[in-house]
């Protein structure tokens, strides 16, 4: 079993769709890979939305908004709004084993399966999987499959240990 500390927006998202969104995203994860997310979940004011067209600097904009011990998080962020339009702009970051990872998420519930996709997609990376180029969730397309396909799965344990 994996503790998770999940820091979300109180602007991003309430807490019955964030509870409900982690526990879709880790149920993939356990029956794809075996392993158990416990989820810890932070409710956090004034965290500001996404900045737009920063998507590659999202741990380092975001880095204050961590906790400072060791355990993995996820920090759940308000999407960037597209100038002009103002669009909500989904996006995501996570370096590969690294125990972080943050994503903005739609405040559009119609939108829910791109959110749990985008989650389940930086989990991924935050426990040791690569981007791959078939269907599965670990191609960075929000239309891909809600699966880990056999070499994410070897990439997840060989990071995690045998858990």
């Amino acid at each position: 079993m994996i503790s998770v500390l999940v820091i979300y927006a109180s602007l991003a998202i309430s807490t019955p769709r964030v509870v409900r969104l982690f526990r879709q995203s880790a149920a993939i994860v356990e029956r794809d890979t075996g392993i158990r997310l416990k989820p810890s979940f932070v409710r956090r004011r004034n965290i500001p939305r996404a900045p737009y067209g920063r998507e590659v600097k999202m741990l380092r904009d975001f880095e204050g908004y961590f906790s400072n011990d060791s355990r993995r998080s996820v920090l759940i962020v308000p999407p960037a709004l597209v100038p002009v339009t103002l669009q909500e702009s989904k996006s995501g970051q996570a370096i590969v084993c690294s125990g972080r990872a943050v994503l903005s998420v739609f405040s559009n519930t119609r939108l829910e399966r791109f959110n749990l996709h985008t989650l389940t997609h930086e989990i991924g990376h935050m426990l040791g999987a690569t981007h791959s180029d078939d269907l599965s969730v670990m191609l960075p397309v929000s239309t891909s499959g809600l699966y880990f396909n056999s070499g994410s799965v070897e990439e997840i344990r060989e990071c995690v240990g045998g858990l």
